[in-house]
């Protein structure tokens, strides 16, 4: 999912590079502005797509995944976990920096608002629950 936007302005670039070749008058006229447009598009799109990161969970660990390297993040490393609704994305803030920094980001594979319809926790709301879990004593009830 995170590499679509990529494929998609950088496949808008090239047709638009491509006709703009074949018709230079027209590139000069009133071509630049969706140039400069797409070249703003493909370059936030890869920004953003080399931010966002592949992650999964199970009871201990925060499994993030990149482009070339992962690791495995103890919750117990977790210092908060936001969810943007405008960018729709979850913001992980860790205690310690690793690999990728002390900030990780990632997109739910469900939306909240699918989770919300399906009375299904949110994202945030389940990682939240299982750090409280490893961070309780073992005996505590």
């Amino acid at each position: 999912m995170k590499i679509l936007p990529v494929l998609i302005t950088g496949g808008l670039l090239v047709l638009v590079v491509v006709s703009a070749v074949m018709n230079r008058q027209q590139l000069l006229s009133n071509g630049v502005i969706p140039v400069a447009f797409l070249l703003l598009a493909f370059g936030s799109s890869i920004w953003l797509s080399y931010r966002l990161k592949f992650v999964a969970v199970d009871n201990e660990y925060l499994y993030v995944l990149g482009w070339s390297k992962h690791i495995a993040i103890p919750f117990s490393n977790i210092e908060t976990i936001e969810y943007s609704e405008w960018a729709r994305f979850v913001t992980v803030q860790l205690k310690s920096a690793a690999k990728f920094g002390k900030t990780i980001h990632f997109m739910p594979t469900v939306p909240a608002t699918m989770r919300s319809m399906l009375n299904s926790a949110s994202v945030v709301e389940d990682l939240r629950h299982r750090i409280e879990q490893t961070s309780r004593p073992a005996d505590a009830i």
